[in-house]
């Protein structure tokens, strides 16, 4: 009597079961781990704009000096925070966002016209925008927002959204200078 050797392994059918649960199982996941990278760096991206408005407000109640903070400045996805030195063609100026005319660190001069206290440039994570007035810390922390370099109380509250892609979320400053993300 002859006796049939028994294959050990895998049949064809196995295989493309097991292929086919594979496939099926990164066609779902992926989109699902792609959304939740989009998720996680949107929210990094309002911690970064939640830290400029709170170092912003920090440094004018330190430095006994308003300070200002201008989304898409000098270009979009960027942040600066910056003096205000009380002289109009320093604070208004055109080009108050460059870097190279207004360095970081400021110099320490006695002209009350140079800023010694304007902040980096920020790039904002992945480019994302921002949408909604700059503001204005005081010097006892409370906000306003500029409108034609004009600094105004805020009644209540005024809001930033942030934009990328698809992603949006918002900043909501009140006028005591209190900052919540939502």
């Amino acid at each position: 009597m002859t006796r049939l050797r028994r294959a050990e392994g895998f049949s064809l059918a196995d295989v493309v079961v097991a292929t086919a649960i594979g496939a099926v199982m990164t066609a779902v996941s992926v989109p699902v781990a792609s959304r939740m990278v989009e998720s996680t760096q949107m929210a990094t991206t309002t911690r970064v704009v939640e830290r400029e408005l709170q170092t912003a407000r920090l440094k004018a109640v330190s430095k006994n000096r308003p300070m200002r903070v201008r989304f898409n400045c000098p270009g979009p996805g960027q942040v600066r925070i910056i003096e205000v030195t009380g002289v109009t063609a320093t604070d208004s100026a055109s080009n108050r966002c460059d870097e190279s005319v207004f360095p970081y660190p400021g110099p320490a001069d006695s002209n009350p016209a140079t800023p010694a206290h304007d902040g980096p440039i920020t790039r904002l994570p992945l480019l994302a925008t921002v949408s909604g007035p700059d503001l204005q810390f005081s010097t006892r922390g409370t906000a306003m927002t500029l409108s034609g370099g004009t600094a105004k109380a805020i009644a209540g509250s005024t809001s930033l959204t942030l934009t990328r892609k698809t992603d949006t979320a918002t900043v909501t400053i009140n006028g005591l200078g209190r900052i919540t993300i939502k």
